[in-house]
């Protein structure tokens, strides 16, 4: 179950209240507030692959990041703004398509899926052992898409096609789990591809909003 809360910082002047645990729970709830607004991309390694994982715990905000640097990016309409992949929650979208508008609508972007769950098996943009037709080399990009919404119902976002179902849902549990499947993302320049396979939803302590995958750039 979800706990929504509503704090404005804008106009909220706090007093002490003399009661540590609500001044805790407080300071708890500024510094979330925070942290939804402003998300993440933190670089990392794992078995000397590099991972990302995002902080997109926001609602109605896109974190974006740059898979050259690993950092994350301000993007915005005309900013030019280099970014290659986004998440809001679990929905993810690349700098192609209907969400170009960060690099002035004319981003290169979209992703693929290769029909392979073996990451070191991917070694090129054309070559997937073992698999008869995959969706590569022919890159989709991004497009009017519908999901969930914050507090239920349906809500019309723009997003991968190949990238909306990376992750599988336990309706009993409600918990998302993510596929084994490898993508490949362009970048938005469309200069350099990316292999990347998603690993996980939730932090160290359980949070959801919180998408990792492990990348590493690949030849055309």
């Amino acid at each position: 179950m979800l706990l929504a809360v509503s704090v404005n910082l804008g106009q909220c002047r706090h007093q002490p209240s003399g009661d540590p645990e609500a001044e805790a729970l407080l300071t708890e709830l500024t510094t979330a507030a925070l942290a939804d607004a402003t998300g993440a991309c933190t670089a990392g390694s794992s078995g000397g692959v590099a991972t990302l994982v995002v902080r997109a715990t926001s609602q109605t905000n896109y974190t974006h990041c740059d898979l050259a640097t690993g950092a994350r990016v301000e993007a915005g309409a005309g900013s030019g703004a280099i970014w290659d992949i986004r998440f809001q929650r679990f929905k993810a979208g690349t700098n192609s398509g209907t969400s170009a508008s960060g690099s002035g609508g004319a981003a290169a972007g979209g992703a693929c899926r290769t029909g392979v769950s073996d990451f070191a098996a991917v070694t090129s943009v054309s070559a997937f052992p073992g698999v008869a037709s995959p969706d590569c080399p022919v890159f989709a990009v991004d497009t009017e898409l519908v999901g969930a919404g914050a507090g239920g119902g349906s809500v019309a976002f723009s997003g991968s096609t190949v990238l909306k179902d990376w992750y599988t849902y336990n309706i009993f549990t409600h918990a998302l789990t993510a596929r084994a499947d490898v993508y490949i993302i362009r970048s938005s320049d469309g200069a350099e591809y990316y292999k990347l396979q998603m690993f996980d939803y939730y932090d160290a302590a359980g949070s959801a909003g919180y998408p990792a995958f492990r990348y590493a750039r690949i030849p055309l």
